[in-house]
């Protein structure tokens, strides 16, 4: 088997959605390390958010084969429909993986753990399983980060709707955390609410303080401010700007 060359930091797939109709499959975004990190500019999604072999290769099969595949096959249709219970475990484990795909994501991960990982499971970012053995380290990594996807799909999801309008932003770090009040704090204390874009219209909230339920609430364009605010808070540096 050959070696994966560009790890994807955020899948591909996930990112196409902010390509919109746009046929060279490109995406307007920020580069934050960039001279200019306020100019917007196009890139395709296979040229961004991404580190030349970044995990080991079983590392990358296991995200292709288990969490990438399956979430591929529901954002097309994320923007049209309401969110199945059986895609809900779905959707979750890709949250889960998705916030420990860097070593930057430390502090997601102090905020998921407590949710659902045992004390016999190790949750760590992927890089760092490097030197370790390969067998016990990706066993308890999967088991914890699993634990965690479930109790983030037990807990209450609401979708927010924002119709025609894309206006919703992403980033190379598209799982954020706040508050029920929209305010940022520092440090390492659990968030009420998961925030994460599913398309450039419409947001999955995650309130980890509530117990299982599901709703879709069609919001205004002006609340998509105080997402955009928490997306570029968490952002490490590609900023993913909505379709025109």
């Amino acid at each position: 088997m050959s070696k994966t060359r560009d790890n994807h930091i955020v899948p591909k797939s996930y990112l196409a959605s902010w390509a919109g109709f746009n046929r060279e499959d490109t995406i307007r975004c920020r580069d934050l390390k960039s001279y200019d990190p306020s100019k917007v500019i196009r890139r395709h999604a296979k040229a961004i958010c991404y580190e030349p072999y970044y995990y080991p290769q079983r590392i990358e099969d296991l995200l292709q084969r288990e969490i990438e595949t399956p979430a591929s096959q529901l954002w097309p249709a994320l923007d049209k429909t309401d969110i199945k219970l059986s895609d809900r475990k779905v959707i979750a484990r890709f949250i889960a993986y998705q916030s420990v795909r860097s070593a930057e994501s430390i502090d997601k991960l102090h905020t998921l753990s407590i949710f659902g990982s045992g004390r016999d499971n190790l949750i760590i970012p992927f890089k760092l399983l490097e030197d370790m053995d390969p067998r016990i380290a990706l066993g308890r990594m999967r088991n914890g980060l699993d634990q965690v996807a479930e109790t983030l799909a037990q807990r209450n999801w609401t979708v927010l709707d924002f119709g025609g309008n894309w206006c919703i932003e992403t980033s190379d770090s598209p799982v954020c955390f706040g508050h029920n009040d929209q305010k940022l704090v520092d440090g390492f204390l659990p968030e009420e609410l998961v925030i994460f874009p599913l398309t450039p219209n419409r947001v999955l909230q995650v309130d980890q303080s509530r117990p299982f339920g599901y709703s879709r609430k069609t919001v205004l364009p002006g609340m998509s401010k105080s997402i955009n605010d928490l997306v570029r808070h968490w952002a490490r540096r590609f900023i993913i700007m909505p379709p025109r």
